[in-house]
C-alpha cells in the first residue's frame, strides 16, 4: 500500500504531546529521565506491530494497513537497509521532514545522529534485525541553542523478498517542537536504547491521535 492511500475502518490516538512547552538543552534531558514509560502512541504502535507479526520474525511491510494509523501518518517514516549497519530513509512524513527542515528522501539514517552516537545506533539496529524485536530511542533533538526530547520507535519488516530489510519508524516528541524556536533539528543525541517489547510487556490496543495529514516523500 502507498504511503498517500488510506481506507478501512477509522481507529483513535492519544494526543501528540504529554509535555507543556518548554525550551533548553537540559530540560529535554530531564524530561528523557522522567519516566521509564512510553508515550502512548509508541505503545499503541507497538501493540499494532506485534499484532502484525504474530509468530514471524518480523510483519511484512504489505501487511501493514495505514489506515489504521492514517492520523500519525506525518510521524512516520520507513527505512530501507542497504548494507550491514547502513539504513536510508525510503520515505518520511511531514512532522520528521518539517523538524529538520529538510526532505529526507534518500539521506542515511546515520546522518541524523550526533556523530559520537552514531555506532550504538546502527549496533542497535543491526540486532533489531537480527532477533526481530524493535527497539525505542529516548533522545534530544538539538537546534542550535535550543533542544526538545523524542522518543524513536524503529521496528523491523520484511520487503517483498522475504527479508528483514524494512524498518518502520516512528518520529514521537515528548515536547512541542515550538521549543525550538523554529530551527531544523542539527542532531540528535542519545539518552537511551531499550527493547520496545521488554519495557511493554502488556500492550494496550492501538489508540489515534487527534494529528492528521499525509506523507510526504
Amino acid at each position: 500500500m502507498d504511503f498517500e492511500s488510506h481506507g478501512g475502518t477509522q481507529t483513535h490516538l492519544a494526543p501528540i504531546f504529554l509535555q507543556p512547552s518548554c525550551g533548553g538543552r537540559e530540560v529535554a534531558r530531564l524530561c528523557l529521565e522522567a519516566g521509564s514509560m512510553y508515550h502512548s502512541n509508541t505503545t499503541a504502535l507497538l501493540s499494532y506491530w506485534r499484532t502484525l507479526r504474530g509468530e514471524a520474525i518480523a510483519p511484512a511491510r504489505r501487511d501493514l494497513d495505514l489506515a489504521m494509523i492514517k492520523e500519525v501518518l506525518t510521524q512516520v517514516f520507513m527505512l530501507g537497509r542497504m548494507a550491514p549497519g547502513e539504513f536510508h530513509i525510503r520515505m518520511a512524513g511531514g512532522v520528521v521532514c518539517d523538524a529538520h527542515k529538510l526532505n529526507l528522501r534518500g539521506h542515511a539514517f546515520a546522518s541524523l545522529w550526533a556523530e559520537d552516537d552514531r555506532l550504538q545506533v546502527k549496533i542497535a539496529m543491526e540486532s533489531m534485525i537480527r532477533t526481530g524485536e524493535p527497539i525505542v530511542i529516548n533522545c534530544a533533538a538539538d537546534a542550535g541553542p535550543y533542544a526538545s526530547s523524542l522518543e524513536i520507535l524503529l521496528a523491523p519488516m520484511t520487503s517483498n523478498t522475504g527479508e528483514v530489510d524494512r524498518v518502520f519508524g516512528f518520529f514521537q516528541p515528548l515536547l512541542p517542537l515550538s521549543v525550538l524556536h523554529d530551527r531544523p533539528i542539527d542532531q540528535l543525541t542519545v539518552s537511551r536504547i531499550t527493547n520496545g517489547l521488554f519495557e511493554t510487556p502488556e500492550l494496550p490496543k492501538l489508540r489515534l491521535a487527534a494529528v492528521s495529514g499525509r506523507l510526504i516523500g
